[in-house]
């Protein structure tokens, strides 16, 4: 959806995602290195304009590109959206940065000050291949909690996966955010040397 959220922190920034940005998108999920565990997407820029010309319409869908606060480069991408206001929830993902990137930490910190203190939700999940043990054993240093096991919840390339959710509760994101924002604070202070 069409939003105005910016949040800077101390090396990253996130910013609304614009039509601009489909080339950059492209680009990014086109790297198969990148991309083993994310749905493929359409090589084409005009596909992908499409896309975004989708999602400006639809409700409780916040995408952000990540940039550097040094020199305003891309970095990557992030989402929180299947926003569910009854429940207070919304599930973080489209996460992806470029090889080399250094941005994880800080782009999930500022996505987490979106969900708790912009959106007040009361609690963000994640969905993640259970093959996919970088991104989990990185979502549980940031203090998510395993909820369950999900059967057969994702299919790529006709191959069906079960997945980990991994849930991070308003009760419990005080303290996740004082070791983030410190963690972060400290790394920036080595990145912008």
């Amino acid at each position: 959806m069409k939003h105005d959220i910016h949040i800077e922190g101390f090396a990253f920034r996130l910013r609304p995602i614009a039509l601009s940005d489909a080339k950059f998108i492209v680009e990014l999920r086109s790297d198969s290195t990148l991309t083993k565990y994310l749905h493929p997407i359409s090589p084409l820029v005009k596909d992908q304009e499409a896309y975004l010309e989708n999602y400006f319409t639809r409700e409780g869908d916040y995408y952000f590109v990540i940039e550097r606060v040094i020199n305003n480069n891309p970095e990557g991408l992030i989402a929180l959206y299947d926003i569910d206001a009854n429940k207070k929830c919304g599930y973080f993902g489209r996460w992806i940065l470029k090889r080399g990137s250094q941005a994880a930490l800080e782009s999930a910190l500022l996505l987490y000050r979106i969900a708790f203190d912009y959106l007040n939700l009361d609690m963000v999940y994640c969905r993640v291949i259970i093959d996919n043990e970088q991104v989990i054993s990185f979502h549980e240093s940031c203090g998510l909690v395993k909820h369950g096991v999900l059967p057969d919840h994702f299919t790529l390339d006709g191959i069906t996966y079960h997945a980990i959710e991994l849930r991070l509760e308003r009760g419990l994101w005080p303290k996740i955010e004082s070791n983030l924002s410190s963690k972060a604070l400290m790394f920036s202070r080595i990145l912008n040397r």
